[in-house]
This record gives structure tokens, C-alpha cells and sequence, in this order.
């Protein structure tokens, strides 16, 4: 059965209404290219943390210390 609205709310793509056996096929390539621009942006996101890592550590510096010597500790909270 089908009601009166579904065909106020069908999806519209390119200016035109999908028909109904196009709308499955329509979900299924958005989820498909979904999980791929999901997919590539952790790709992304891996590669921008490690640069920011490697300007950070270049930055660094841990002072002249020697395994097993006292150093003062500041915690401002």
C-alpha cells in the first residue's frame, strides 16, 4: 500500500524524481561512496597526525638529563 506523501517525499536528484526501482540503487551507490570518503579521510586524518607529531618532536627538547637523576617536577594545578 502506498500513500499519498511518498510521492511528495521522494527524493530528488539532478532536478529529476528518482522512480522506485532507481531509489535502491541510488542508496546503495551514496553508501558505497560514503564508506569511501568515510574510508580515505582516516587515511587523511593518519597522515596529518603524524606531521603535526614530527614538528612537535623537532620543537622538543628534553633538557641535558642522565637516566636516574632527580629533576624538579612543576604541576601549576
Amino acid at each position: 500500500m502506498r500513500l499519498p506523501i511518498e510521492d511528495f517525499l521522494r527524493p530528488i536528484v539532478n532536478n529529476q524524481v528518482i522512480k522506485e526501482n532507481e531509489y535502491e540503487v541510488h542508496v546503495k551507490q551514496l553508501a558505497e561512496r560514503l564508506r569511501e570518503a568515510n574510508k580515505v579521510s582516516g587515511q587523511q586524518s593518519k597522515m596529518s597526525h603524524g606531521t603535526v607529531k614530527r614538528y612537535y618532536d623537532r620543537q622538543t627538547n628534553l633538557g641535558p638529563f642522565k637516566k636516574g637523576e632527580f629533576v624538579y617536577v612543576r604541576d601549576p594545578i
